[in-house]
């Protein structure tokens, strides 16, 4: 079975190939993220910690990424 257009893209990042340029079509804002369970937790745990919530505490951490 092939993987489809979002599991190539996805396998060529890991693996180190330069990915395409994104394209012009809108995005909706929603992102899935598949994570180890401890991590999952580690990050529930910081967000609450700063008091708001994991959706933000993510959003936060792409923002100040460089």
């Amino acid at each position: 079975m092939s993987p489809g257009p979002k599991g190539l893209l996805l396998d060529s990042a890991f693996r180190g190939l330069k990915a395409p340029a994104p394209s012009d079509r809108p995005f909706n804002g929603k992102i899935l993220v598949r994570t180890e369970p401890e991590l999952h937790r580690k990050a529930a745990l910081r967000a609450a910690v700063e008091g708001v919530s994991l959706s933000r505490w993510i959003s936060r951490q792409i923002e100040s990424a460089p």
